[in-house]
């Protein structure tokens, strides 16, 4: 299925309902620690109706994952600060369609040059 973004299986814990705490603060150091963990990581979510079929149709299975390249490349030139390491959690439909997707990032430039000024000519 390419080697510039690896399918990965999530496996999800079942969580009971009732909290034993409050929500840790996002600023704490373990929330910050788990984030920063993924930076920079891919993560697909493919039903399983459509892993088959892209298991069985490599030209299918090339196909989406063009297309999830062409979103990745088109969303980073027109929505990410430059110099910004993102992650990227992307859920398909049973149609090969982005159903949603999650960005985040960090490290880059905070503040600084806009594009044109940090691209050479």
């Amino acid at each position: 299925m390419g080697n510039e973004l690896q399918v990965m299986r999530l496996n999800i814990a079942i969580c009971d309902d009732e909290k034993t705490g409050a929500e840790p603060e996002a600023t704490s150091t373990q929330v910050q620690s788990r984030w920063n963990s993924t930076l920079g990581q891919k993560a697909i979510i493919v039903p399983p109706e459509l892993e088959e079929k892209m298991k069985n149709d490599p030209e299918l299975a090339k196909k989406v994952m063009a297309n999830i390249k062409n979103f990745i490349t088109t969303y980073t030139a027109t929505s990410v600060r430059l110099g910004r390491i993102c992650s990227w959690l992307i859920s398909l439909d049973e149609n090969r369609e982005i159903e949603k997707y999650r960005v985040t990032g960090g490290g880059g430039n905070i503040s600084g040059p806009n594009r044109g000024a940090a691209t050479p000519v």
